[in-house]
């Protein structure tokens, strides 16, 4: 549904971003080592909760965190470093980005119930669908099909619906825990619009997904491991 779109918004990044990334970027540092990065920096963000460190120092590292997510891919596609090994690697940082933001907005009472609720429905949709699409992919071995129904999307190359999705949550997490630190009600309210996107596209991404399922030859015709990140 999304191919001709990604493709192009794929080719502008990397034309104009992307090429600036490689640039400024020192040979010597690879795609993994800014995921790396990107976890070990939800890692600090994790233990400055559990020493009861101020939120506003817990929400800056994790926005420096989210601020990562899209150099290693551009990096990866520059020097020709992608990989499954790096997609699924990339995978894992954004689900510990996101998802350590989303308990903190619930706990720190940035978020209330409800919304969070309404984040997670869809997502669980789609976490399901991309693991029935990745169950109908070829492997070679038992060992690399666990991992790949474990990984789910990462198997496959993200569209901008879902570059989008992930954009505006991260957004708007940021937003709400940067207005909950520094009581910026206005903040607030610009976040939670960001967050209703978010669901939106996600809702939108469930029912690409359903016509994905449906549809399994196709599905298998487009498996291509995500664009990210290599060894």
């Amino acid at each position: 549904m999304f191919e001709r779109l990604t493709s192009f918004e794929e080719k502008l990044r990397d034309r104009t971003l992307g090429r600036i990334v490689g640039l400024l970027m020192p040979r010597w540092i690879h795609p993994n080592h800014i995921t790396a990065l990107r976890i070990c920096l939800v890692g600090v963000a994790i233990i400055l909760f559990l020493a009861g460190q101020p939120l506003k120092t817990q929400t800056w590292v994790l926005i420096a965190a989210a601020l990562t997510d899209s150099i290693d891919g551009m990096l990866a596609r520059a020097r020709k470093l992608s990989s499954r090994a790096g997609a699924y690697l990339d995978h894992f940082s954004d689900w510990l980005v996101g998802g350590w933001m989303g308990i903190l907005a619930l706990v720190s009472g940035a978020l209330g119930t409800g919304m969070v609720i309404l984040i997670i429905i869809p997502q669980v949709i789609v976490t399901i669908t991309d693991r029935i699409k990745a169950s109908h992919l070829e492997f070679k071995d038992t060992k690399a099909r666990i991992l790949a129904l474990a990984m789910g999307p990462a198997n496959f190359s993200p569209n901008t619906v879902s570059r989008l999705q992930f954009v505006a949550v991260l957004t708007g997490f940021s937003l709400v825990l940067f207005s909950k630190a520094n009581d910026y009600p206005t903040l607030r309210k610009v976040g939670a619009i960001f967050l209703y996107i978010e669901i939106c596209l996600a809702w939108v991404l469930v029912i690409n997904g359903l016509l994905d399922v449906s549809h399994p030859i196709r599905n298998s015709r487009r498996q291509v491991g995500r664009s990210t990140i290599s060894k």
